[in-house]
C-alpha cells in the first residue's frame, strides 16, 4: 500500500501515466506517419497488419510491443525511442524528453554567456515555471544549509530533499497541509490562551 496519495483525489500519478502510455505511443506515430503524408494502409503494408490495426495503435486502444514498435520506427523512417516513452538515464534518451517538453510544454533552448537554459514560456511564474520554483527554493536551501552542517545533519538533509524528490507532488502538498495545520493549531493555542488570560481578568474584577 502506498504511503502517500499522489493526486488529492486519491488517484496515483503512475496509473495515469501508465494508462496515457499506450495513447501518448499512438499520437506520435500518428504525428509522424501523417508528417510523411503517409496513410494507415500504406504503413499497415509494410509492417504487416491492415490499416484498422494501426488505427487502434494510433487511437492507444492497443500499444506496441517493442519489436512491432521496432518494425513500425523503420517504416517510418525514424528511431524507436521517438515513439517511446523516453528515458532519460541517457543522453538521447535526455534530448527525446527534451524535444517532447518542447512540444507539451513550450520549453526552448536559450543561450547565456555561452551557456545553454532550458525555458518554458516567456519564464513568468506561470505553468511550468511555478513547478520549477518550488524546486529551486527547496534545492536552495539545500546548497545553502550544506557548508554549516554536521555529518548526521547533512545526512538528515539530503534524506528531507530526496523524500522531496521521491514523493513528489504529494509529499509537497501534504507538507502545505501540515504547515496550515500547525499554523491552526498554533492559533488555537493562542486563542485558548487568551480566553484564559479574560477569565482570569474576569474573575479579578468580580472579585474586585
Amino acid at each position: 500500500m502506498a504511503i502517500f496519495m499522489s493526486m488529492l483525489g486519491g488517484e496515483d500519478f503512475a496509473d495515469i501515466n501508465e494508462d496515457r502510455s499506450g495513447a501518448r505511443v499512438g499520437e506520435r506515430i500518428k504525428k509522424i506517419r501523417e508528417t510523411r503524408e503517409m496513410s494507415r494502409a500504406e504503413l499497415g503494408a509494410l509492417v504487416g497488419l491492415d490499416q484498422n490495426r494501426v488505427q487502434q495503435y494510433e487511437n492507444g486502444k492497443r500499444k506496441p510491443k517493442i519489436p512491432l514498435l521496432k518494425k513500425i520506427a523503420a517504416a517510418l523512417g525514424v528511431e524507436t525511442i521517438a515513439l517511446m516513452d523516453p528515458i532519460t538515464e541517457s543522453y538521447v534518451g535526455a534530448m527525446h524528453a527534451l524535444f517532447q517538453m518542447e512540444e507539451k510544454l513550450d520549453m526552448k533552448v536559450v543561450k547565456k554567456d555561452g551557456c545553454y537554459y532550458l525555458q518554458f514560456g516567456d519564464g513568468r511564474f506561470d505553468g511550468m515555471n511555478s513547478y520549477l520554483s518550488k524546486w529551486y527554493e527547496v534545492r536552495h536551501e539545500l546548497d545553502e544549509a550544506m557548508p554549516n552542517l554536521t555529518d548526521e545533519e547533512r545526512k538528515k538533509k539530503i534524506f528531507d530533499y530526496n523524500m522531496f524528490e521521491w514523493t513528489y507532488p504529494s509529499g509537497t502538498a501534504m507538507n502545505a497541509d501540515r504547515k496550515y495545520n500547525e499554523h491552526l493549531m498554533n492559533r488555537m493555542d493562542e486563542i485558548h490562551e487568551d480566553n484564559e488570560k479574560f477569565k482570569e481578568l474576569m474573575k479579578r474584577l468580580d472579585n474586585e
